[in-house]
């Protein structure tokens, strides 16, 4: 297994989260797959509960605040 720093799980959570976005888009567009992108949301599901799980939460609102601003650039 291999482990991802911090800063490569977040940015792996967050393109996991804008493909979750872009499969729920669809899935209301194309409903004649939905089974197919149902099944892809739960493994998706799965591996962005388990990645956020072993991430370390940022506690201090202006680190927070900070990161928000930086990656909204």
């Amino acid at each position: 297994m291999v482990k991802l720093s911090d800063s490569d799980s977040r940015f792996v959570v967050e393109l996991l989260e804008l493909r979750r976005a872009t499969i729920l888009d669809i899935k209301g567009r194309l409903p004649q797959q939905s089974e197919l992108r149902s099944a892809e949301l739960q493994r998706l599901d799965a591996v962005l509960t388990q990645i956020k799980a072993e991430l370390p939460q940022i506690t201090d609102p202006e680190i927070a605040e900070a990161i928000k601003l930086v990656r909204s650039l």
